[in-house]
């Protein structure tokens, strides 16, 4: 059985026009990621693009303040969100009412690790709603 592995966008250093590049990439997901976007703006969170040359790809770090609230990637069919979350909190993750296969995978991670990180593949605006669960979750701790 030959499963495809998905394909990371955005990996050109030299992109000029990270917002057109950006919706050229995201093609019809361009409507699901605004939606995004403006669900962090009731937070005072921002998005930025850079190039980082430790994973040759240009991520979204969303940001409040100077706290790093979650980062976002470009993938062939879906963007991925990213949020990482002390070990400490792992029993208020646990509580979190997400999709049940993201949070499985979420708390099977190494309890060693200092973080613990919760993972989504965004395809469809219905994902959204369980973004502003995890969200909520990372502006609410310390």
């Amino acid at each position: 059985m030959n499963i495809e592995k998905p394909l990371q966008l955005l990996k050109g250093e030299h992109i000029h026009s990270i917002d057109y590049e950006l919706q050229r990439a995201l093609g019809a997901l361009n409507e699901t990621y605004a939606l995004f976007v403006q669900s962090l703006s009731r937070y005072d969170v921002t998005v930025t693009w850079h190039y980082y040359k430790d994973v040759r790809a240009w991520l979204g770090k969303a940001v409040k303040k100077s706290k790093t609230i979650c980062w976002i990637s470009v993938w062939e069919g879906f963007f991925k969100v990213t949020c990482y979350l002390p070990q400490r909190y792992r029993d208020k993750v646990s509580m979190l009412t997400i999709d049940e296969e993201i949070l499985a995978n979420t708390l099977q991670q190494d309890s060693a690790k200092s973080y613990i990180s919760i993972t989504m593949n965004v395809h469809t605006q219905k994902q959204l709603i369980d973004l502003d669960s995890i969200v909520q979750l990372k502006l609410a701790i310390k």
